[in-house]
């Protein structure tokens, strides 16, 4: 009787705790890297889903050891919803790793545990490898791994794992890195010659190697420097490697993305300011065929001269236009805005946007309102006029 009581207890036990781990449900549980740089991204994404009938909250996740670095979905988790535990491993350490993730969830007393593996080689590593040989000079080239990337964007002799790369927004007080993988499918050694800076925001270009011999694979970093931006804002650059590869020496690789001025507390104190007395006018209600025009005053209460680079208006029937482009600190100018109501019956809601090299808003949006009424017996009798 008494093993019987005690079996039906390991029972329910069991079920419990397989109910338990039910809550959750992991795509991958344990994953393996490969043969990865030294110095490469090694970052993985742990997706997991909901699938009990209650929300589920991760309550703690910790790494092994310092150098695995999670982060995770913190907000509860609804039903059949997914979440999310983001590892990134330090790839400056050399040789094998295997490292594990403790996930511990809502009240569950057993912890879930992910794993990541692989192995980090330096370049030279990976040369020797390449080369197949050690330096007894034997032949090992049926031991060297295979590539572990795909060189799809042929230029000459030489072929990259990618031509083009987004960074997304930069801000100019920071930095860039990227890196570029390439192959050798020729016959003969390729050598990188100086690179040809044609865009001075690309700095500290590193070719490892520097030569490339037949089938040989390389990495190509460059970074982008945001202080040497002198554009702002979306951008679209190409720049030139040197090679002396006899197919075509020049080979081009493109980036994108926006930079984005971050001024010091110096420069934010000197510069221009556009300050406008009001941004909306509303005209009220006005007869078909009549204009509206009107004065949007402003003021550079700023340290330096402010410049109207544009004034646009939302559409064809709105003209706005600056009585002055460069307005001296402390001086008030303004911008006329004349709205034609031909063939506009009802309420008009337009806007001018108005661009200037004010860096704390470049763009300020003035709004103009008016209700046009049909008024068939006098619709265009009645010239321009300023609605106050």
């Amino acid at each position: 009787m008494k093993k019987t009581i005690l079996f039906f207890f390991a029972i329910c036990a069991l079920l419990t705790f397989s109910f338990a781990q039910d809550k959750i449900k992991f795509q991958e549980a344990n994953h393996d890297f490969g043969v990865k740089q030294k110095g490469d991204p090694t970052d993985f994404t742990f997706v997991f889903t909901n699938v009990d009938t209650k929300e589920v909250a991760l309550k703690s996740v910790k790494a092994s050891c310092g150098c695995t670095t999670p982060n995770w979905t913190s907000t509860p988790v609804k039903p059949n919803e997914k979440g999310e535990i983001a590892v990134s491993y330090d790839s400056k350490r050399v040789g094998q790793f295997t490292k594990s993730i403790t996930v511990v969830y809502d009240s569950t007393q057993q912890p879930l545990i992910l794993t990541i593996k692989g192995e980090i080689k330096d370049v030279e590593q990976l040369e020797e490898n390449h080369e197949g040989h050690d330096h007894a000079g034997h032949d090992h080239s049926s031991l060297a791994p295979k590539s572990l990337y795909n060189y799809s964007f042929p230029q000459g002799s030489l072929a990259f794992e990618k031509v083009a790369e987004e960074i997304g927004v930069l801000n100019t007080d920071k930095t860039h890195q990227m890196t570029f993988r390439v192959k050798n499918t020729g016959k003969e050694t390729i050598t990188f010659g100086e690179f040809a800076v044609n865009e001075k925001i690309f700095t500290n270009i590193q070719y490892l190697p520097k030569s490339l011999l037949a089938e040989q694979e390389g990495v190509i970093h460059i970074t982008v420097d945001g202080s040497k931006a002198t554009e702002f804002g979306r951008f679209n650059k190409d720049f030139i490697l040197n090679t002396d590869d006899k197919i075509g020496a020049e080979k081009r690789l493109s980036i994108t993305g926006e930079f984005n001025k971050v001024l010091s507390e110096e420069e934010k104190a000197n510069a221009p300011k556009i300050s406008f007395q009001h941004l909306e006018y509303n005209a009220g209600a006005v007869i078909a065929g009549e204009k509206v025009v009107h004065k949007y005053v402003f003021s550079n209460t700023g340290k330096s001269d402010l410049i109207i680079e544009s004034a646009k208006g939302s559409c064809g029937c709105t003209v706005a236009e600056p009585k002055e482009k460069v307005i001296k600190p402390g001086q008030s100018s303004e911008i006329t805005a004349t709205f034609d109501s031909s063939g506009r019956i009802g309420e008009n809601i337009k806007t001018i946007t108005v661009k200037s090299n004010d860096p704390m808003q470049e763009n300020v949006q003035l709004k103009l309102t008016t209700k046009v009424e049909s008024d068939p017996f006098h619709a265009g009798e009645v010239g321009p006029s300023e609605k106050k």
